[in-house]
């Protein structure tokens, strides 16, 4: 009996695995924000949003690609009241 469960659970896991190396196709959404702080304190953010389709990429390939593309904040004037940063995240399209 444990021969049979184990023989299952073998032929289960073989067969449900997915190929690490398997392409797909990946939309990606990269969202830029600009966000600052007016003269007179009023915080103003600002974003804009791109969509790509990204071809025959492996899971390793898109999670790269997302890396290359996210920039974390950093601040383009003295005192940190203008802030910039990008994110960029990927799902497999259907």
């Amino acid at each position: 009996m444990k021969r049979i469960l184990l023989v299952a659970l073998f032929f289960m896991l073989l067969f449900t695995c997915e190929d690490q190396n398997e392409r797909f196709c990946w939309e990606c959404l990269t969202t830029s924000y600009d966000y600052y702080i007016q003269e007179n304190q009023e915080p103003i953010e600002k974003s804009f949003t791109d969509t790509t389709t990204v071809r025959y990429f492996t899971e390793f390939d898109i999670l790269l690609y997302e890396k290359e593309r996210t920039v974390y904040p950093y601040s383009i004037t003295t005192g940190g009241t203008h802030l910039k940063w990008t994110t960029c995240k990927c799902h497999k399209k259907e």
